[in-house]
């Protein structure tokens, strides 16, 4: 005889499933996905033939939810409309939870937490350079301004930023009618800001990497975490004559080189060029001073001087100096002219007011000349004083006479 108790053992914990997860997960297929994919992006695009929004079809882009817990949902957003959809369905399993954690996965509609060595529930995270658990020593910042000169309407090229940059902000201190603008230069895709978009705040997700662009009355600016899988060109699209000053800061891997010139920069540095237009004034009168050169835009064409805006994005020339005014210093004086005559013969009113000038005494054979009457200090002369401040003689004054009755 058998004993059943064998085969069928007694349920523990009442027969309720025991703590704990039912499940365990480990990482795997840990090399890099092909570059300019987006799983997620993937996802909302299989569903551009058959699925209808309101009555019609749309071409679905990725959509990040606001809300952490929404977002191993599959959630889409129209490129028609803006609007945004859940399509009622999880991702699927290892699709990164974040745009801004590229470690964390989906699994089962739950995001598994991994940390930079791909270890689930890992506390090992990346610095700012990149270098998983490292001290953020491995990278550096790039960062200026760049004033662009708009003279017509269309898209200028400002700024090209290399793959692989992170934390990128891009700023324009002053509100202008022009508006910044993004290209993906590996794939030529002008995914913010194209000529039928409306500029307003939003965010847009491009090959894998998020972009929050906001736009008030005051400032625009563009950011992102990164890293960036390809590399973008900057522009700005021009609504006509103007002056844009923009902003960016990013980091990028030490090694990694970083173009700082975009096309329309060289274009303008074949037309116009810096010419020396004159000398500075001399510092000094005498005793050695010193003068410096002052540069103008030149158009190469004709040699005519234009406005330097044309060159305000060309290097400029380091200012060369020169001595002036060498010969020794003689000794300043105040010297003053005649008194003019008095404004009145009497009364209250009366003024009357003399040149008063500094000049500096010339070698034997030399007029001396005038300077500027700082150098010659304090106790200058009295250039204004009253006059004739005296009663006016009495006399008798007659009116007309009145009419006769």
């Amino acid at each position: 005889m058998t004993d059943t108790s064998l085969l069928f053992p007694q349920a523990n914990n009442g027969g309720r499933p025991c703590p704990g997860n039912s499940f365990e997960f480990q990482v795997c297929q840990r090399e890099d996905c092909p570059p300019l994919t987006d799983y997620r992006e993937d996802q909302c695009k299989v569903w551009n033939p058959f699925f209808e929004h309101e009555g019609i079809k749309h071409h679905w882009l990725p959509h990040q939810h606001p809300d952490p817990d929404e977002r191993c949902r599959l959630s889409c957003v129209s490129q028609e409309t803006a609007a945004v959809v859940l399509m009622g369905r999880q991702v699927h399993d290892g699709t990164p939870c974040s745009y801004s954690d590229p470690h964390s996965v989906c699994v089962q509609g739950e995001c598994e937490h991994v940390g930079c060595d791909d270890q689930i529930a890992s506390d090992l995270q990346e610095d700012r350079c990149g270098v998983c658990g490292g001290d953020n020593s491995s990278c550096k910042i790039v960062k200026g301004n760049f004033t662009r000169s708009t003279r017509k309407p269309g898209y200028l090229k400002i700024l090209e930023i290399p793959k692989g940059a992170r934390h990128l902000l891009i700023q324009e201190f002053r509100g202008t009618p022009h508006i910044l603008a993004m290209t993906n230069t590996e794939t030529g895709h002008l995914f913010l800001n194209a000529e039928a978009e409306l500029p307003e705040s939003r965010v847009v997700i491009e090959k894998g990497a998020m972009w929050e662009y906001s736009n008030t009355d005051e400032q625009e600016s563009i950011q992102t975490t990164g890293p960036l899988k390809y590399g973008v060109l900057l522009m700005v699209r021009s609504h006509g004559e103007s002056k844009v000053t923009v902003s960016y800061k990013y980091i990028i891997p030490d090694g990694l080189q970083s173009s700082l010139e975009s096309n329309l920069l060289q274009e303008d540095a074949i037309f116009y060029e810096w010419a020396l237009k004159k000398w500075s004034q001399c510092s000094k009168p005498c005793g050695g001073g010193k003068q410096y050169t002052r540069f103008g835009c030149r158009r190469k064409a004709d040699g005519e001087m234009v406005q330097r805006t044309f060159c305000s994005n060309i290097n400029k020339p380091r200012a060369i100096s020169r001595t002036c005014n060498t010969e020794t210093c003689s000794s300043l004086r105040w010297v003053t002219g005649e008194w003019e005559d008095c404004s009145a013969s009497c009364g209250q009113t009366g003024w009357q007011r003399r040149w008063v000038g500094c000049q500096q005494e010339a070698s034997a054979g030399k007029q001396p000349r005038s300077v500027h009457s700082k150098l010659c200090g304090e106790d200058r002369p009295e250039g204004k004083r009253t006059c004739n401040r005296t009663p006016c003689p009495a006399a008798w004054r007659t009116g007309p006479w009145t009419p006769v009755c």
